[in-house]
């Protein structure tokens, strides 16, 4: 039974490092331009971390007006610390998407073993999470799906642990 539960864990290690892999290769290459999206939360990021303010002048915004359709701050505060870490880069803006494409993987673990009660199932489900070309171009590039489906998951799983203990 031991070495059953190592061999599964080393294979869940192995899947998230290929997830990791296929997150991170090349980043700042492929997807070959930034979106618009992307750019004008970059911006703002920027302009955050060294003015406080948005590039409208906005102290500290709970809602950024961007072109006209008004985008929520979770991302591009999260930038603002990359910016912090990494520096001025263009490629920063990527970096919590990936966090977030990463971290999904073992939240699918989890959430599908508490689900099913079968490892296997959520190593197959996991596998599948780390090698799937949608969730991989969603992580790469600054879309908010990632945290969303992230924070998703978790509270199902507390909530199936809730359900299990009562």
């Amino acid at each position: 039974m031991y070495k059953l539960r190592n061999y599964k864990f080393l294979i869940f290690v192995l899947i998230l490092t290929l997830g990791i892999f296929l997150r991170i290769w090349k980043l700042s290459e492929y997807p070959i331009h930034l979106s618009h999206d992307e750019i004008t939360q970059l911006y703002d990021a920027i302009s955050i971390a060294q003015t406080g303010a948005d590039v409208y002048g906005n102290f500290l915004p709970t809602i950024f007006p961007s072109v006209g359709d008004y985008k929520s701050p979770f991302y591009t505060y999260a930038t603002v610390f990359i910016y912090y870490i990494f520096g001025n880069h263009e490629w920063i803006i990527r970096i919590p998407g990936v966090v977030f494409g990463i971290l999904i993987i073992p939240a699918i673990f989890y959430f599908t073993s508490k689900l099913t009660k079968n490892s296997n199932v959520a190593l197959f489900a996991s596998f599948f999470t780390a090698i799937s070309p949608a969730e991989i171009f969603f992580s790469r590039k600054s879309f908010e799906n990632g945290a969303g489906i992230f924070f998703l998951l978790i509270s199902l799983s507390c909530f199936l642990t809730f359900l299990e203990k009562k």
